[in-house]
C-alpha cells in the first residue's frame, strides 16, 4: 500500500509534447480573434457611415437638397470616421420641389484595418478602402 501511494505521488517528467498542442491551439485562437476583431472593426465603420448618411437624407427631404453648411458639416463628420477623399458626385444640391427625387451620393476611401498571416507571423497595417453610399428620397417641401 505504501508502495502505491509513493508511486501516485512521484513526478512525471515534463514533455513539450504533451503541452505542444495545447500551446499552437491557444497561440492559433489568439490570432483567429485578432483577424476577427479587426474584420469587425471595419463592418462598424462601414455601419457607422451609413447611419450618417442616412441622417442627413432625412435632412435633405425637408429642404429639398443638399445646401452648402449641410456638405460642409456632412464631409467633417465622414472625415471624423474615417472616410478620406470625400466626393459628393450625383447630389442633388438644387432646390426640388414637393415629391420630386433627392440623391445623396458619397464616395471616398475608408480607413480600414488589415490583418494577414504567414506561417507563424502576423501581420496587421492600415489601408484604405474605396466605399460608395447612395440614398434617394424624395423631397418633402
Amino acid at each position: 500500500m505504501l508502495k502505491l501511494i509513493k508511486k501516485m505521488n512521484k513526478k512525471d517528467d515534463g514533455s513539450f509534447i504533451s503541452i505542444g498542442p495545447v500551446i499552437v491551439t491557444i497561440i492559433f485562437i489568439g490570432m483567429l480573434l485578432i483577424g476577427f476583431t479587426s474584420w469587425m472593426t471595419n463592418i462598424d465603420r462601414k455601419t457607422q457611415l451609413d447611419s450618417i448618411a442616412r441622417k442627413y437624407i432625412l435632412a435633405m427631404e425637408t429642404t429639398g437638397y443638399l445646401t452648402a453648411d449641410q456638405e460642409s458639416a456632412l464631409e467633417v463628420e465622414l472625415n471624423e470616421h474615417g472616410l478620406n477623399n470625400v466626393i459628393f458626385s450625383g447630389t442633388t444640391k438644387a432646390q426640388q420641389e414637393y415629391g420630386e427625387e433627392i440623391i445623396l451620393s458619397i464616395s471616398g476611401d475608408m480607413k480600414i484595418y488589415l490583418f494577414s498571416n504567414t506561417g507563424l507571423k502576423a501581420n496587421s497595417s492600415i489601408g484604405s478602402a474605396p466605399v460608395k453610399i447612395v440614398h434617394r428620397s424624395t423631397a418633402k417641401k
